[in-house]
């Protein structure tokens, strides 16, 4: 499995996402780890260094790049871009994982050949979807923390570079869908995300990013009827 972890000031997060990493029960010489950090202006860059080295001394493959801000989508493009496993783990590093989640989404999409994309469960406050029970067959993923199938995500191009942060990840789920592929919710693969400090909470970058991509959504695939409400 190769792993994306893009980050951008994000020193308070390292020590905890990469201890979660070492209790993941899954054979260490199995991932590859590549930070991907945007520019970041506090100790990110000097503390993922640290953090490669030890991941690399415990069995790990790791490796870390640095790059201007382009934006979430672009730079987990580049976190995936030198990998060749048939997998691949899109996550936010302000989360820790439980130790069977990588075991279980992985053991799910081995015998799923109809999807491209499974989505970890999230806690405390669990990413609100619509999906089917049985089946986990939803409409679209949140890649806080995401499996794809590479040759899908490959297949359509990656991440839109027109998306800076938000909404990315229902783009490429349009674009997976429209390829033929299935995207699944996975309840049983956990991890707890701390980007929230109560449910329905909404942050300044996340309503306008999310109001841009809802705009760009509708001029890329909607009908006269959509694109007509987009503002000039």
């Amino acid at each position: 499995v190769d792993i994306s972890v893009v980050t951008y000031d994000s020193s308070k997060w390292i020590d905890s996402f990469v201890a979660s990493l070492e209790a993941l029960a899954y054979p260490r010489e199995c991932l590859h780890v590549q930070f991907v950090d945007n520019g970041s202006k506090d100790a990110t860059v000097e503390l993922l260094a640290g953090a490669v080295r030890k991941l690399t001394e415990l069995g790990f493959r790791a490796g870390m790049r640095s790059q201007a801000n382009l934006g979430f989508g672009a730079g987990h493009n580049a976190g995936l871009e030198g990998g060749r496993a048939d997998y691949c783990l899109v996550t936010n590093i302000d989360l820790v994982f439980e130790p069977a989640a990588l075991s279980r989404v992985v053991s799910v999409a081995l015998a799923d050949p109809s999807a491209a994309a499974w989505e970890l469960r999230q806690k405390p406050y669990e990413h609100p979807k619509y999906y089917d029970p049985v089946t986990g067959e939803t409409s679209w993923n949140s890649h806080a923390c995401v499996l794809l199938r590479r040759s899908a995500f490959e297949q359509v191009g990656g991440y839109d570079r027109n998306i800076f942060m938000y909404g990315e990840d229902v783009e490429l789920s349009y674009r997976l869908r429209r390829a033929g592929w299935l995207l699944r919710y996975c309840p049983g693969a956990v991890v707890f995300h701390y980007s929230y400090e109560a449910a329905g909470q909404v942050k300044p970058l996340q309503y306008t990013g999310s109001t841009f991509a809802n705009l760009y959504l509708r001029l890329k695939y909607g009908g006269w009827r959509q694109m007509a409400l987009v503002p000039v």
